[in-house]
């Protein structure tokens, strides 16, 4: 995973390369993030369909959840949408190739 930090004139964070470090960054003090990923490497790759489906109902129940939440958690939100896509993404590539497991 590469290395990210705030650039103020982009309005985002972008790999460290990329960021040119203008002025405008001069006010973040701890600049760089690593976010934790979504599953552990070879997780969703080693699960068979049946339970690729099961985690995507999961999520999508997890991801229901936090959108009723009385306050809503913004970055749980992504993450959890963020899985719903790595699941389907996965399901989509083994269906496609014949891979079905």
């Amino acid at each position: 995973m590469q290395r990210q930090t705030y650039c103020n004139c982009a309005g985002k964070k972008v790999p460290v390369d990329e960021c040119d470090r203008c002025p405008a960054d001069d006010w973040i003090d701890d600049d760089y993030y690593d976010d934790q990923p979504l599953y552990p490497p070879g997780k969703l790759a080693s699960m068979t369909l049946e339970e690729l489906e099961k985690e995507g109902e999961r999520q999508s129940d997890r991801q229901g959840r936090l959108g009723d939440a009385e306050v809503i958690n913004e970055y749980e939100v992504e993450r959890t949408e963020a899985r719903c896509r790595a699941i389907e993404d996965e399901i989509r590539r083994r269906t496609k190739s014949g891979c079905e497991q």
